[in-house]
């Protein structure tokens, strides 16, 4: 059986990934919405350590597990996040 090697350097595979985002309407909406958990992600964090709280205690107050913050902080939910548990953050980060 042969096996091709794939000999990309770092700035072919990302040149790749940006052609595709540019002229594939699907990846173009995948890699948006990754944008926006990421940055949601940031804005959690940011907001939890101002009030220099760490994530088992804020998670505890939101009813979520401190890994599932951890996930969502790192924009590293695949299916998004729902209303309900951005409401329940925003009343433990009390904003």
């Amino acid at each position: 059986m042969n096996v091709k090697k794939r000999n990309d350097s770092k700035g072919n595979v990302s040149s790749r990934i940006y052609e595709r985002i540019t002229r594939d309407p699907v990846a173009r909406e995948a890699y948006s919405t990754q944008r926006e958990l990421v940055e949601l992600g940031r804005c959690l964090r940011e907001a939890r350590t101002q009030l220099l709280a760490t994530q088992a205690q804020v998670a505890k107050k939101a009813g979520m597990t401190q890994a599932e913050l951890s996930r969502l902080e790192n924009g590293l939910l695949p299916n998004g996040v729902m209303y309900s548990t951005l409401a329940q953050l925003c009343r433990a980060l009390g904003r």
